[in-house]
């Protein structure tokens, strides 16, 4: 695949890291990187995008003419995901600065988890400044629904992606655990209480104590929760044991001052 378009080749390609098209990485950058504004053009074939007046506010878009801004929008974060996931963190933050250049978030505005997945992205390839705008997004579009009860019930997003984890998950990026306890105790009065809930929370006390260095007290948190699980009769915690036990062989590492292996990057 060459960034919207397929090339037919010769022989059999390996698939991409997400499972799908293999990628031309040399006439992508041609493309992503050669994006022409305003009322310039080319008099010759040539690789590039126009994605004009997608980041002034004077212009005007209808519904049906904003619609396709979201598989431009798509094919900047795939790519970055590839990028990522190959190890090239900068360049990943190449093009995802690059997208909020030319498609402005503000104007044309995305559903609450994409905003999570690429406040997601920037953080794990060190993209603090995306990173801090994505998830004060993610969380201002989540604070939306959770508060209006009519919003929360048309949304299409509710179901699978519950906005007040995602807001808890948000709120941990920017290091306010407290905020992320709150709208977490707000979600387990919503469910009757939920254990489920409720291990959420303790797991943001493990990530306060690791953002802090306490890796000590991290792990002591972590052991705690596992010990109680083991003895529950609820199968939704017990699942939970085998991702505590690896949370807790990487904090261990941490305080040993050994590396740990960068996680895989969640599509």
């Amino acid at each position: 695949m060459e960034r919207m378009a397929f090339r037919v080749c010769p022989v059999p390609q390996i698939p991409a890291g997400r499972g799908c098209v293999s990628l031309y990485e040399a006439i992508t950058d041609k493309i992503i990187f050669n994006i022409l504004d305003g009322d310039t053009f080319q008099r010759e074939p040539s690789y590039g995008m126009k994605l004009r007046n997608l980041n002034t506010l004077n212009v005007y878009y209808d519904e049906p003419n904003r619609i396709p801004v979201s598989n431009y929008r798509s094919m900047f974060i795939n790519y970055a995901f590839e990028l990522a996931s190959a190890g090239k963190n900068e360049k990943a933050v190449k093009v995802l600065s690059t997208m909020d250049k030319y498609i402005d978030a503000k104007i044309f505005t995305l559903p609450y988890p994409m905003a999570m997945q690429i406040a997601d992205l920037y953080a794990r390839c060190g993209g603090e400044e995306g990173k801090k705008f994505y998830a004060e997004l993610t969380i201002k579009h989540a604070q939306n629904l959770i508060n209006s009860a009519e919003l929360m019930a048309t949304d299409p997003y509710v179901r699978s992606y519950p906005p007040y984890i995602l807001a808890s998950e948000a709120y941990q990026m920017l290091g306010k655990f407290d905020d992320a306890v709150a709208v977490l105790n707000r979600y387990k009065a919503q469910t009757n209480n939920a254990p489920e809930v409720q291990a959420l929370i303790d797991q943001v006390e493990i990530a306060r104590h690791e953002k802090s260095g306490n890796f000590a007290k991290a792990i002591e948190v972590a052991e705690a929760m596992i010990a109680q699980y083991r003895t529950s009769t609820n199968e939704t915690l017990k699942s939970l044991i085998p991702g505590l036990e690896r949370k807790m062989l990487e904090l261990r590492l941490k305080s040993s001052g050994a590396s740990v292996p960068t996680p895989t990057i969640a599509p």
